[in-house]
């Protein structure tokens, strides 16, 4: 199981790298996605296996984490 924790954290850190690297995105903009993606990820656990999330699903996760008052990333 670590093994799948650090494969998805290495995939979590080059989104983000991905973002400021080649999107070339605000540090700000850059945090707030990771926010967002940390938060929705912590909901999708409680769901089902990432995999296996749907997008009504994803949608339904990111009302709640707006709701909320979180939530910068366009779904």
């Amino acid at each position: 199981m670590a093994g799948r924790a650090s494969a998805a954290q290495r995939l979590f850190d080059a989104f983000l790298a991905h973002l400021a690297q080649e999107r070339r995105l605000s540090p700000h903009t850059v945090e707030a996605y990771g926010r967002d993606v940390r938060m929705l990820l912590e909901l999708a656990a409680d769901i089902a296996p990432l995999a296996d999330i749907q997008m009504h699903q994803a949608r339904r996760m990111a009302a709640q984490i707006a709701g909320d008052g979180g939530l910068t990333l366009p779904l």
